[in-house]
């Protein structure tokens, strides 16, 4: 199976173009990415777990649902699309947070991107993509507070400045 094109943005978040992830790192295109954190009825959230077989941060602890936005889709469409794909989840309300421009470091070049990032309520059940998902793990809020900041190199880069500027409102869903 091939994995659909990404789209290329430019530095105004505008499509110009649409490729692969390597393309789009070889050539320093900007990209779309949207991330998801989801909260159950305890007042956990759900932690995501890559992965080995990624190529992008293996094995690092994550936020509930992450991904690209592909070619000819809008960041809402490509939030429950991967929601889907990645934990079979529908049904969960997503709320945007945030909406921002970054770059980290990644597979040894500079990964520019434009992030919106989602918060959802879900207490159902999940089924887990192992191509993407290796485990996912419903941890409480001072829980997942405490394990980013003792232990940040067990997660992506992202994660520990994410989880720390949204937890208030991760912590307001209703």
């Amino acid at each position: 199976m091939t994995h659909p094109k990404i789209a290329f943005v430019d530095e105004n978040d505008r499509v110009i173009g649409a490729g692969t992830i390597l393309e789009q790192l070889q050539k320093g295109f900007f990209c779309r990415i949207i991330r998801i954190f989801l909260i159950n009825d305890k007042r956990e959230v759900l932690m995501q777990k890559r992965s080995a077989i990624i190529p992008s941060h293996p094995n690092k602890w994550d936020q509930s649902v992450g991904g690209h936005v592909d070619e000819g889709e809008e960041y809402e469409t490509a939030a429950y699309r991967e929601l889907k794909e990645e934990l079979g989840v529908e049904g969960a309300k997503l709320q945007k947070i945030a909406y921002a421009r970054a770059e980290e470091q990644n597979l040894g070049y500079t990964k520019k991107y434009f992030h919106t990032i989602y918060i959802g309520r879900y207490d159902g059940e999940v089924t887990i993509d192992p191509k993407e998902v290796a485990e996912v793990r419903w941890v409480s809020l001072d829980i997942a507070a405490t394990w980013i900041n003792e232990r940040p190199q067990d997660f992506t880069p992202v994660i520990p400045s994410l989880f720390a500027k949204y937890r208030s409102a991760i912590e307001a869903v209703q």
